[in-house]
C-alpha cells in the first residue's frame, strides 16, 4: 500500500524530494542493510546451524536491501525505521535475564560443537 499512496505522492522528508519515487542517493537502502546486519548480529540464534545462520545473516540483509533499491522511499523509510526499532528493542531484550541466559546457551553449543 505504501508504495502506491497518493498521499505520499510529492511529499518531501529530509533528503527525499518525493516519498513516493526512490530514494536518489540510495541511503535508505544501506541503512537497511546496515540495521538487518545489526539485528542479525544481536539475535541469538541457538541451535541453528552455523552454515545457514551465517547464509542467513548475510543473504536476508542483501535481499532486503535489493527490495528497497527500487521502492518508494517513503516504503524504504517505514522499513529502515521499524528496523531502528527492532535493533533498540533487541537490545534491550538482550539485557534481560532470558537474553543473558540465551547468549550463555548459544556460547555453551558452539563451545561444545569446537571440541
Amino acid at each position: 500500500m505504501l508504495g502506491n499512496a497518493i498521499e505520499l505522492r510529492h511529499a518531501p522528508w529530509l533528503w527525499l524530494h518525493d516519498l513516493s519515487s526512490p530514494d536518489p542517493l540510495h541511503i535508505l537502502p544501506i541503512l537497511t542493510i546496515g540495521t538487518m546486519l545489526l539485528i542479525t548480529r544481536l539475535t541469538p540464534q541457538v541451535g541453528m546451524d552455523p552454515t545457514q545462520r551465517m547464509m542467513m545473516n548475510v543473504m536476508s540483509p542483501i535481499m532486503f536491501g535489493f527490495f528497497t533499491w527500487a521502492v518508494a522511499g517513503g516504503l524504504a523509510l517505514y522499513w529502515t525505521v521499524g528496523n531502528v526499532i527492532g535493533v533498540a528493542q533487541q537490545y534491550a531484550m538482550n539485557r534481560t535475564h532470558l537474553g543473558k541466559e540465551l547468549r550463555e546457551l548459544q556460547e555453551k553449543r558452539a563451545r561444545k560443537k569446537n571440541k
